[in-house]
């Protein structure tokens, strides 16, 4: 890709659209990309972050423990 990633750090908020969307907005850089761990809300939750973000990647940590 040539660019370099800065994490950003972890939230943790009650899970609703706007609380999801102000969190997405809340972080101070330029392209975002969210990467969440899967779950039942997941492709919900996926669907409401892509307008705010480059690209959301949910994962299954057991899956991806490494």
């Amino acid at each position: 890709m040539g660019s370099i990633a800065t994490f950003r750090g972890n939230r943790r908020f009650i899970t609703s659209e706007k609380n999801i969307i102000d969190g997405i907005k809340s972080v101070k850089a330029k392209n975002k990309f969210l990467t969440m761990e899967e779950g039942t809300l997941s492709h919900w939750a996926a669907q409401v972050a892509r307008t705010y973000v480059i690209d959301v990647i949910v994962c299954d940590p057991r899956e991806n423990a490494l």
